[in-house]
């Protein structure tokens, strides 16, 4: 839909020196449960009963830098991370790495809400809901780095950008070598426990030009998501723009012998292609209680990895047949998370000389 990277102009503020006080990744869990206590489901509706408020105004408002946090994936020095990193070509892996920024993203968005009438733990229950398009920095053009390092640390920064009446936009920023691989705004909800409707949190405290950037961006982002909503394919037609690209290219995919005025009129891929329901792959996530987030639900980024692995699996079945070498992860598209899901099913959906797009729908059943 849209790519909402913020940049290469990172603030001082933004572009840490300084990382030593970084958390490990291996104990984001652990900052977490620090803000939300150990705690089951009645106990969340217990909490949420006795401080939960009704009005934004009730809450103190937050700046951008009371969110900001640090977190270290030292790859250079823990072999046991390093080990659960690493791909077989001795690259790494990016769909862990996108399962350590939702966790991240969780830890920064925890570290900005607060009800002052709260005790201990939070009452504020927040849940991904989407993660805009992730455009990576691999290359060797200007303002790019070379694939990302197995044997070198990466370290993730992240604040929030934009807030709503339910809503905190958290942009997450991942470097390795004092350069920006990729980043990502990650949008979370505050959910009522009860009645599982949208809660308040804190407003944004504007103070700075650069709080004001970052929050302009914020909710540029968020009318385009509501004009993407407005207009995808489950409610609108495809425009002429788009209809014709389809018809080059199925007209491009294709070789029809009744085209050439031949009697067979069978349509077969066109010399080197592949059908799309050669690379139709299906998968079923099976989940246990190690998998579940601190609200009792499924881990929105342990989904996420794995259908960004099983993407790149199907990816590997098109680019392997015939053999076109390894395929590169250029982007990944928007994340949304609209239900309960756990049946990723994959297949390639466009190519061109040089990208492939993976399309990928899930079917949703209970938890």
């Amino acid at each position: 839909m849209m790519g909402v990277n913020q940049g290469n102009n990172h603030d001082d503020w933004r572009r840490p020196k300084d990382w030593s006080d970084a958390v490990h990744v291996g104990d984001i869990f652990l900052k977490i449960r620090g803000f939300v206590g150990p705690r089951d489901e009645k106990q969340i509706q217990s909490q949420f009963s006795s401080v939960g408020v009704k009005d934004q105004n009730e809450l103190p408002p937050r700046s951008p830098k009371d969110s900001f946090s640090k977190a270290v994936l030292p790859l250079s020095s823990d072999v046991r991370f390093r080990r659960k990193c690493v791909t077989v070509f001795n690259g790494v892996r990016f769909g862990r790495i996108l399962e350590l920024m939702d966790a991240f993203a969780g830890l920064v968005a925890y570290r900005y809400v607060l009800n002052p009438a709260q005790i201990s733990p939070s009452p504020f229950v927040l849940v991904t809901a989407l993660v805009d398009r992730i455009v990576t920095r691999y290359g060797h053009g200007k303002n790019c780095v070379a694939a990302i390092s197995a044997n070198e640390d990466i370290f993730l920064s992240g604040f929030v950008s934009w807030v709503g009446k339910s809503s905190i936009e958290i942009l997450v920023d991942v470097w390795q070598n004092d350069s920006l691989v990729t980043d990502a705004a990650f949008v979370f909800v505050s959910r009522d426990p009860v009645g599982l409707g949208p809660t308040p949190v804190n407003p944004l405290k504007i103070e700075s030009p650069e709080d004001q950037h970052y929050f302009s961006k914020g909710a540029a982002n968020t009318e385009m998501r509501k004009r993407f909503e407005e207009n995808n394919l489950f409610r609108t037609l495809p425009n002429k723009e788009e209809s014709e690209l389809l018809h080059r290219q199925f007209l491009a995919s294709v070789e029809s012998r009744v085209f050439r005025g031949e009697t067979d009129n069978r349509l077969v891929a066109a010399r080197g292609g592949i059908y799309a329901r050669d690379t139709q792959s299906e998968n079923v996530m099976i989940c246990h209680p190690e998998d579940k987030n601190l609200n009792n639900k499924i881990f929105g980024g342990r989904m996420m990895r794995q259908a960004f692995e099983h993407a790149w699996g199907v990816a590997m079945l098109h680019w392997y047949s015939p053999p076109r070498g390894r395929p590169r992860l250029v982007c990944i598209d928007d994340i949304w998370f609209r239900k309960p899901q756990l049946y990723p099913r994959e297949q390639v959906k466009q190519r061109d000389h040089s990208s492939l797009w993976t399309l990928q729908i899930y079917h949703g059943c209970s938890r």
